[in-house]
């Protein structure tokens, strides 16, 4: 399991893990068998996690709760990281544990390679390496959209991340 990055955190980084997670499985609810995303494009299982229908069998694939956590708690991590590899790659060293959770978030429910290469992150990764991080913050607040149309669903996301306190800040 990938390991979560020990950063400026106002708690204990394990407690926020907790309630990151406590979030996205509220969020994500959960099913023991696999699903259609409602994007669409991908099959998920459990609380959000996509499964790889290369695999034969993968239809019939079944799991607990448990494995589920387990899958969202590594899938989270994952996500994170790559926010903070996409900010270091562009500059920007020791990123606050509330940016990072707040793209940690974003990333998990969206195309992040794509965002992570876009002129918009690049240019707000700028100007929060000049000490305004709310520049990166707005922006994962601001993407509402799926292959560059208007996605109620994810608008929907993007709202109750911003009422969400770790990406807020409250």
């Amino acid at each position: 399991m990938p390991t979560y990055h020990n950063l400026k955190h106002s708690a204990n980084d394990d407690a926020i893990l907790d309630k990151v997670l406590q979030y996205l499985a509220k969020e994500e609810g959960f099913s023991d068998k696999p699903y259609l995303d409602p994007n669409g494009k991908q099959w998920n299982i459990g609380y959000g996690s996509k499964i790889d229908t290369t695999k034969p069998g993968w239809k019939n694939m079944r799991i607990s709760k448990q494995q589920g956590l387990q899958r969202l708690k590594a899938d989270y991590i994952k996500h994170r990281n790559f926010a903070q590899d996409a900010l270091e790659r562009n500059g920007y060293k020791n990123p606050s544990g509330r940016l990072l959770d707040g793209l940690g978030l974003l990333f998990f429910n969206t195309a992040w390679g794509d965002i992570a290469q876009s002129k918009r992150f690049k240019d707000a990764v700028k100007t929060a390496s000049n000490g305004n991080e709310d520049s990166l913050i707005a922006l994962a607040r601001s993407i509402n959209t799926v292959d560059g149309k208007y996605n109620a669903l994810i608008d929907s996301r993007r709202k109750a991340e911003n009422e969400y306190s770790i990406v807020t800040g409250k």
